[in-house]
Parts: C-alpha cells; structure tokens; sequence
C-alpha cells in the first residue's frame, strides 16, 4: 500500500452517491457517483463502476469507469476493464481486452496538486 497498512473499501452491493475524500488507499467493488480524490491508489474491481471524476497517485481498473481521471504516477488498466472519458496519466498500462473510448494524455508532469474541472465537454467516440 502506497500510504500505509489502511484500504478503504467500497463492498459489492453498496451504492455511494457524493464525493469522497481519502489519504489512503481505496478500492471499490461497489458503485460510486461522484468525486475519489485519493493520496493514495484507488482500485476499481471487476464488479466495481465509478461514474465521475478520480484524482489519484495510482490507480488499477478492472471494472467500469466512466468520466475522467488524473493519476500522477501509474495508471494500470486490466483486461475487463471498460472505460469511457478522459485520462491524464505520467505512466499507462494497458492489457489486452480493455476497452476504451475517449482521449488520452500520457508522460510529462502530471501536476500533483490536482483539481478537478468542472466543465463538460462531450467525449468524441474513438473510432
């Protein structure tokens, strides 16, 4: 764990409306609408779906994530993962079967005082 012993986790059958705030780890197997700002890593398990915005250091996807999503380390995404939006990510790792449909931005500096915007702006599939 990248922030000590502590996993918060969103169990299978709970629904989450609202924005979360944690110093450490997170994973949900659960769902979530809303806003995951993590020091930590968050975890989107196989049964797991966040619709919203995630703010994080790491993150791993296995399930289905919908919105957009800064990691300012490494962002892993595994084969069942499904994912429509945006990322912003230093470092990506994809498996083969995920799919996603959105826009990517990789590499550089991901600022690590990140905030999350506001606006939407209308995804162009990826064809």
């Amino acid at each position: 764990s990248s922030s000590g012993s502590t996993i918060n986790t969103i169990v299978e059958d709970t629904r989450i409306e609202g924005n979360l705030i944690t110093e450490s780890d997170l994973r949900i197997d659960g769902y979530l609408h809303g806003t995951i700002e993590s020091k930590g890593k968050v975890i989107i398990g196989e049964k797991g779906k966040v619709e919203g915005d995630i703010s994080c250091s790491h993150a791993i996807i296995s399930g289905t994530f919908e919105g957009k999503i800064k990691v300012s380390e490494m962002l892993t995404i595994n084969d069942n993962a499904r994912i429509t939006g945006d990322i912003l990510t230093a470092k990506l790792t994809v498996n083969p079967g995920a799919k996603f449909d959105g826009t990517c931005s990789m590499g550089g500096q991901v600022p690590g005082d990140i905030t999350i915007s506001k606006k939407e702006k209308p995804v162009k599939p990826v064809s």
